[in-house]
């Protein structure tokens, strides 16, 4: 975990779930604004695999119990030249 301040008192905390034992049954956002809400990142480019939106789906299903307010943020990534 990594915590970093910067000059407008705001606090970033970097997590790595990936040393977590089980942490591939867990869900969580990418970024969390406050103890109700919450976003997840999505790209447009992997939404056509079904595999994809179905873990997409199931994540934010997950999500929905801990969020009052869970945003999905679809982006398109320019240098994969879609």
């Amino acid at each position: 975990m990594t915590f970093s301040n910067y000059r407008f008192n705001i606090v970033l905390v970097e997590r790595n779930y990936g040393l977590l034992p089980g942490a591939l049954n867990l869900h969580f956002s990418d970024l969390d604004i406050d103890e109700r809400t919450g976003i997840v990142l999505g790209d447009v480019n992997q939404m056509g695999d079904d595999c994809v939106v179905q873990n997409l789906v199931t994540r934010i299903a997950a999500l929905s119990l801990k969020y009052s307010s869970c945003w999905l943020i679809v982006y398109n990534d320019k240098n994969s030249g879609w």
